[in-house]
C-alpha cells in the first residue's frame, strides 16, 4: 500500500508475481486506508451494524419484546460488532461523531422515536454510554494488555517496549489515550500497580475501576448536550433518575403508550410548549378546551377536555383527591403506578394530537 497516497516508485515481486498497491487494507479486522486513517473502517462497521440490527428488530417484533429486551439484544448482538477497532478512532473526534450519530439513529428506533424527536435524550433515556466512553474502554484494556507482559518467552517484551516508547511520545496513539483516560477521573496503569510482569488480576481490577468513571463522563457529555437545547430544559427535572425505566417499558405497558409518554416527557407532543406546537407555529390556546393556556401541565393537571382521563388515572392511583405536577407523572421516583401514569399521559398527548389535526389555527 502507498502511505500518504504517494505512488509507488518500484515494483515488489512475491514468489515471481507483482504485487498489486492497493488503496485501503485490513488488518486484524480493522480497514486502514492509505494516509493511515480508518474512515473506511466506520463505514464497515455501520454496514455490518444496520444488517444485524435489522434482524434483531425484525426478530423482536415477531416475538413481540419490549424496549428493555431489544435494548439487551443491541448490546449484546449489534454493539460488540460496531465498536470493533473503535479505540483507533479516539484521535479523530469527526469519526467519533458520526458513530454517535449512528448510535441515536439506532436506540430512536428501539424507543419508537419518529425523525425530528430530540436526538441527545436518547442515551440517557436507554442508559447507553456514548462511543467515545466505550471506546475508551476498550483502549483502557489495550493499553493495561500492552504494558504488561506475562510470558516468558523473550519476544514477549517486544509490544511492551514499544507501548512504552510510543507512550514518550507526544502525538502518539498511546500518549492520546492516556491523557483521555486521565481527563475521564481514571487512576493511571502506574498506581494500579500495572507494569512489566503485572499478574492478569490486576489489570482486569483496573479495567473494572474505569468503567464507573468513563460512564459518568458519558453521562455528563449526554448531559451538556440536553442543556444546550432550550426545549430540553424540564427534562432533567423530570427525568431524575437517568437510564432505560423499565417500569414504563416492559409487557405491562404497550409500546405505543411508553412512546408518547417518553416523546412527551422531553417535550415532544402537540401542546402548545411542545416542539411539534412551536415549529407548525399554532397559537398559544389550549386545543381541548377554550383556556387561554395550552401548555402540557394544563393538559395533564386541569383541563376539562381531559378531565375523564384524569379521573380514571387518580382512581388507579391514589383512593383519595390529589394535587398532583407533573414530576409525579413522568419523574421515576415519584409515579406511584407507572403503567397507569404512563396510559394516562400517553392517552391526552393522542387526544390533543386529534384536536390539533382537526382544527388547526395558525398565528
Amino acid at each position: 500500500m502507498a502511505v500518504n497516497g504517494q505512488d509507488p516508485q518500484q515494483s515488489f515481486l512475491l514468489g515471481g508475481m507483482t504485487l498489486p498497491f492497493v488503496s485501503e487494507y485490513k488488518y486484524l479486522g480493522v480497514v486502514f486506508d492509505s494516509r493511515g486513517g480508518c474512515r473506511n473502517h466506520v463505514s464497515h462497521v455501520t454496514r455490518q451494524g444496520n444488517q444485524t440490527f435489522a434482524s434483531c428488530v425484525s426478530w423482536a417484533a415477531r416475538e413481540g419484546l419490549h424496549v428493555a429486551w431489544q435494548s439487551r439484544l443491541f448490546q449484546s448482538y449489534v454493539l460488540p460488532a460496531f465498536t470493533y477497532g473503535s479505540e483507533f478512532l479516539l484521535c479523530n473526534q469527526n469519526l467519533l461523531d458520526a458513530m454517535n450519530l449512528q448510535l441515536r439513529k439506532w436506540g430512536r428506533r428501539i424507543l419508537g422515536h419518529p425523525n425530528g424527536s430530540p436526538n441527545p435524550v436518547v442515551l440517557l433515556d436507554l442508559g447507553w454510554s456514548d462511543i467515545q466512553a466505550m471506546a475508551l474502554k476498550r483502549a483502557a484494556s489495550l493499553c493495561s494488555r500492552l504494558t504488561s507482559r506475562w510470558q516468558s518467552d523473550p519476544r514477549a517484551d517486544l509490544p511492551s517496549v514499544v507501548f512504552a516508547y510510543a507512550s514518550s511520545q507526544p502525538d502518539s496513539w498511546a500518549t492520546s489515550v492516556r491523557g483521555l483516560l486521565s481527563e475521564a477521573n481514571v487512576p493511571p496503569m502506574e498506581v494500579a500497580g500495572i507494569g512489566p510482569g503485572a499478574p492478569r488480576s490486576v489489570c482486569r481490577r483496573w479495567c473494572q475501576s474505569a468503567n464507573p468513571a468513563l460512564d459518568r463522563s458519558s453521562i455528563q457529555r449526554s448531559l451538556q448536550s440536553v442543556r444546550a437545547m432550550d426545549s430540553l430544559s424540564e427534562y432533567l427535572q423530570y427525568g431524575a433518575q437517568l437510564g432505560l425505566f423499565i417500569a414504563a417499558h416492559s409487557r405491562r405497558v404497550s409500546a405505543a403508550d411508553a412512546r408518547e409518554w417518553g416523546l412527551a416527557r422531553c417535550g415532544h407532543h402537540w401542546c402548545s410548549d411542545g416542539r411539534l406546537a412551536r415549529h407548525s407555529r399554532l397559537v398559544e390556546g389550549c386545543c381541548l378546551c377554550s383556556a387561554s393556556c395550552g401548555t402540557l401541565a394544563h393538559a395533564l393537571t386541569e383541563c376539562p377536555g381531559t378531565a375523564d382521563l384524569r379521573a380514571s388515572w387518580l382512581a388507579q392511583a391514589w383512593h383519595r383527591p390529589y394535587n398532583f405536577s407533573l414530576r409525579d407523572l413522568f419523574d421515576p421516583a415519584s409515579i406511584e403506578n407507572v403503567p397507569a401514569a404512563v396510559r394516562f399521559v400517553a392517552s391526552v398527548c393522542r387526544r390533543a394530537g386529534a384536536a390539533r389535526a382537526d382544527g388547526i389555527r395558525y398565528q
